[in-house]
């Protein structure tokens, strides 16, 4: 796949999680953009927060990092 396509993959996951409302399906979904581009800051980030609000503190900082 190119580059600018991944991206455009990648950029759908995080919106799609982003407008999600249940916590499963936001995580499937920041891990699906992860997994294509793991030092994605967009999908870290809101992957980070979502562990946050999940209380799991130490995977959140970890992330952050």
């Amino acid at each position: 796949m190119a580059k600018d396509d991944v991206n455009k993959v990648v950029g759908r996951y995080i919106a799609s999680g982003r407008a999600e409302k249940d916590a499963n399906r936001k995580e499937h979904y920041f891990r699906m953009a992860l997994e294509l581009q793991p030092k994605n800051v967009h999908a870290l980030n809101n992957m980070a927060l979502l562990l946050q609000h999940q209380r799991k503190f130490r995977e959140a900082v970890d992330l952050y990092e």
